[in-house]
Formats: structure tokens, sequence, C-alpha cells
């Protein structure tokens, strides 16, 4: 079934890049990528690591017992499960890095995934309140406003009802539990109390107040990243569009892709120019080189800190089993 599925994300990712291919001019888009050379790409991607400080400190926040936690262990893990996101397939970086700071700190694995998990509603909420920032500055072509009108419309609500059910399970933990004692299998029970468990943060005031300002902080750096690229190629209004440019993306990243999001990201950029009306190969371009400056600078490190540590990716991949 695995290889079925993970064969599945490869196929679409290469039928979406076809599609892509089929909409722009080649030649142009390898011109575009020249034209922003390398001293560009060096500075986007610094710009880039820079987010994962911020991402550490706030997975720190949102793991328990935090005070005892370190900062530099839970950082460097991060960027191994962002590593191992580009390298192995069903999107397993998320296990990997549970695993890690699970096996080193003696905490639950499940509660660090599941603390993961609300780290994902935290960025899809603050990713759509940017949204609602920069809409009103750019022009949406009309053959595409529907699409995407129903896709933000879609984005909304699973993040507003997943928001919801965060708070909810937070302040509601006891009376959930005595049900789930009840009624569940141990195993439910077990997954559901460590996933409950990673979600106190949410009444926390201070805490949860501390995470959100740090998931402003990631996202307003890869924003940066972003809008930075625009501005090289030459595209105007390069502020909004860049952070419109940046949630597309990441909605984008959602479907089911090959290791590395290959495929959906540069679908992501590309959709993104032709609803604002720009030239679809300097979109292609723009998502060939934003991807390029995310993508080899954190698998390069996260490999050598995972060797550093000792990690085995073969090791690593086995974890899709458990």
């Amino acid at each position: 079934m695995r290889k079925w599925l993970a064969l599945l994300g490869a196929t679409i990712s290469f039928l979406i890049l076809l599609l892509v291919f089929s909409r722009v001019n080649l030649k142009e888009v390898a011109e575009n990528v020249r034209r922003l050379g390398w001293g560009h790409w060096l500075i986007g991607s610094a710009v880039y690591l820079t987010s994962f400080f911020p991402r550490g400190l706030r997975w720190k926040l949102m793991l328990p017992e935090s005070r005892r936690l370190s900062t530099g262990w839970i950082t460097k893990s991060v960027v191994i499960g962002y590593a191992a996101n580009n390298l192995l397939p069903f999107r397993l970086g998320e296990v990997v890095r549970s695993y890690i700071v699970g096996d080193r700190f003696k905490l639950s694995k499940l509660t660090c995934l599941a603390s993961i998990g609300a780290e994902k509603v935290l960025d899809g909420c603050c990713l759509l309140g940017m949204l609602a920032a920069s809409l009103p500055f750019i022009h949406i072509h009309s053959g595409s406003t529907a699409t995407f009108n129903r896709m933000f419309l879609l984005a909304a609500c699973l993040f507003g009802v997943a928001i919801t059910g965060c708070f909810t399970l937070a302040f509601w933990d006891r009376k959930i539990l005595l049900l789930v004692e009840r009624w569940c299998p141990k195993s439910a029970a077990r997954i559901i109390r460590a996933g409950i468990n990673a979600l106190m943060i949410f009444k926390q005031g201070k805490t949860l107040l501390g995470a959100v300002c740090l998931t402003i902080l990631v996202w307003l750096l890869e924003s940066v990243c972003f809008v930075y690229f625009l501005k090289k190629l030459g595209v105007e209004g390069a502020l909004p569009k860049g952070v419109f440019c940046l949630v597309v993306v990441n909605l984008s990243i959602l479907v089911p892709s090959a290791p590395g999001y290959v495929g959906v990201f540069q679908a992501g950029t590309v959709a993104a120019f032709m609803a604002m009306g720009e030239d679809t190969s300097t979109g292609l371009a723009f998502g060939v080189a934003i991807h390029a400056a995310q993508f080899i600078p954190t698998t390069l490190i996260g490999v050598a800190l995972a060797s550093l540590m000792g990690l085995n990716w073969r090791q690593l991949y086995q974890l899709k089993n458990e």
C-alpha cells in the first residue's frame, strides 16, 4: 500500500510538471533564473534559513515540559525534519523530528507529533491572515477569481474548524478524556490522550501568545524571501504579490507529491502568477529559484546535522512502519 502511495505522489508531481511546462516558455524560464544569479540566490537562502530559529523556539514552547528542553537541539531536529521531507516519501519529516526529540528528552512521540499538528494549525491561520491583508492591494484576474475564492474559502473553513477544535479539546480535556477512557479501546485512548496533552498550550495564555508571535515572525521571514525574489525579477507590487504567492504555494503543497514538494511547489507559483495576470514563464522561474533556495541548503544542513547526531537515514525511513 505504501509503495502505491509513493508511486501516486511521484505520478502527481510528474503530471503537474508536464502541465506547468505546457504553459511556459522554457527558454524564458532559464533566462530569468540566470538573471537572478548566485548572489541573490544566496541572500534568499540565508533569509529563509533564519526562519528555523523561531521555528525551533516555537516548537519548544509547544512541547510539554518545555523548560527542560534544549532550544538548540529542538531547532536542529526541525531542520532535520525538513530535510527528511525533502528526501523521504510520505512527508516523513514530521515523524522523524518527533522521534528524535521524543527519544532524546523521553517525551511521548505521539504528543510530539500532535504538537506539530498544532503548529500547522497556527501556520494556516497566520497565512490566511496575511492573505487577507494582501488581497486589497492585488488585482486577481477575472478568470481565476471563482477558483481562488473557493480554494481560500475551503482553507478558511478547514483551519477555522481546526483552531476551534484545538481550543475545545484543550479547555474540555477532562470531560473528553473521561468519555474516551470509558468508550474507546486502549490504543485509541492512548492516541487521543497524547493529542490532547499536546494542545494544553491553547489554555496557557502567555505561552500561546509567544507561539503566535513566533509563528508570525516565521512567516514574515519567509515572505521577505518571496518578496526579495519578486523584486529581483522585476515584478511590480512585489510586497503584496510576494505574500499572495507565499500563501498559494503553501496551500498547493498540501497536495500529495514526490518528496520535496517537487511539481506542486512550482505549480503554486505559476497558478499565483496566472491569477495576478503576470507572465507564467517568470512565475516558473520564480518557483524554481525560491524552491532551490529552500530545498538545497535545508537538505544539506539537515543531512549534515543528522550525521553528526549519528542518525541513519535508512533507519529513519523505517519509521513509517511505527
